[in-house]
């Protein structure tokens, strides 16, 4: 067990290493977080400049959320830009990444709102069910009821349901 848990560690410590030109390694995979913060400034930069503009704004438009991990890899991206004596919001587009938003965020009411529908349709034969269930007990009740009657005795009470 504990050979293939330190076969699992080793490998996956491997996997989430970056190897750098001068042959060292850093935390992280290339062009992760993890990796921005401990790669050296030169194997950043040089990640940076072999990759044209039009990949950087590429990058960029993948990065249109409003959460600390878009935010810091858009910075990277200006960072960069600005190195190459360019705008840093060369790449920058406020409409596309408003209308991304949007999509997203009509892609979540459109799935709540599908399991929205599901859950009802589940109440509604759930309902069904139940009101089936109440049909058949009353049913037997009301026969329970007849036979009391066809049994000449005094004590018979008629059902307080209807079963139609």
């Amino acid at each position: 067990m504990s050979r293939i848990l330190f076969t699992f560690v080793l490998s996956l410590t491997l996997v989430s290493c970056a190897k750098n030109p001068d042959g060292s390694f850093t935390v992280g995979v290339t062009g992760s977080p993890m990796w921005h913060q401990t790669a050296p400034a030169s194997v950043v930069n040089s990640f940076y400049d072999r990759k044209q503009t039009y990949e950087l704004c590429l990058a960029w438009s993948k990065y249109y959320k409003e959460e600390a991990k878009d935010r810091f890899f858009r910075r990277q991206i200006a960072k960069h830009l600005k190195r190459r004596g360019e705008n840093p919001l060369k790449c920058a587009n406020p409409s596309s990444d408003e209308t991304k938003r949007l999509r997203d965020e009509t892609k979540r009411i459109r799935r709540e709102a599908e399991e929205m529908r599901l859950e009802a349709e589940r109440s509604r034969r759930e309902a069904e069910y139940q009101r089936e269930e109440a049909r058949q007990l009353c049913l037997e009740a009301h026969e329970r009821y007849n036979e009391c009657l066809n049994s000449n005795s005094a004590y018979c009470q008629s059902p307080n349901c209807s079963y139609y």
